[in-house]
């Protein structure tokens, strides 16, 4: 039986310009922080993942509309508390289920479309949504979404970067602000700066369509 997913594959901008211990960690930071956005909330749950080729990384999610809230979480994470930046490409459609079941085993219209987008991003680009056969007609919509999300979190500072990325957790600005080691009004100013409101908007924008549209 074939089922929608989404799956992330992504990979970490500039990594040759890192050290060599920082290379040799990195396969374990992102595991780490892949971890980090699974559980920080319920709907952001993330199945089966893999790191490869050192530096690039891919999972699969069963809750599409919540993707590109799990895409972000992981880029604040990794910008805000680690200084590197990561790009990613998602790619909703279906999944074989007995081909998926134990392992991240690459089969399914989402594996496909997902590993695309990121091998044909432009050189500037750090975003791309691509949708399956099932819900092709709002890709024209997802394009737009993406290239908004791109153009803002592009230029986010690393503390606004992670302030974003603690914010999708749903804690209150005070809580979120103490895990900074700053104030809840130092943490709004920190969203504020980042263009939150723009941000959240394509997001809940893209979660509200991709539910009208699930089959």
């Amino acid at each position: 039986m074939a089922s929608l997913h989404a799956v992330l594959t992504g990979d970490i901008i500039n990594s040759s310009e890192l050290s060599s211990d920082r290379l040799e960690m990195l396969p374990d930071i992102i595991s780490d922080e892949i971890h980090a956005v699974g559980t920080s909330a319920k709907d952001l749950f993330i199945g089966f993942y893999q790191i490869f080729r050192g530096d690039s990384w891919q999972f699969i999610t069963k809750s599409p509309d919540s993707v590109l809230n799990v895409g972000l979480s992981l880029r604040g994470r990794l910008r805000g508390i680690h200084g590197m930046d990561t790009r990613f490409s998602i790619g909703i459609g279906e999944v074989n289920e007995k081909r998926r079941s134990g392992s991240l085993a690459n089969h399914g219209e989402c594996y496909k479309l997902s590993g695309k987008g990121l091998d044909e991003m432009s050189a500037n680009q750090t975003v791309d949504i691509r949708m399956g056969s099932k819900i092709e007609g709002i890709q024209n919509f997802a394009t737009t979404t993406a290239r908004l999300i791109d153009a803002i979190t592009t230029n986010w500072t690393e503390k606004q970067a992670y302030a974003c990325a603690l914010d999708l957790c749903g804690h209150s600005h005070e809580i979120s602000g103490n895990v900074m080691g700053i104030t809840k009004q130092a943490f709004g100013k920190h969203l504020a700066a980042a263009k939150w409101n723009l941000v959240k908007g394509g997001l809940d924008a893209f979660r509200e369509e991709i539910r009208l549209h699930l089959p």
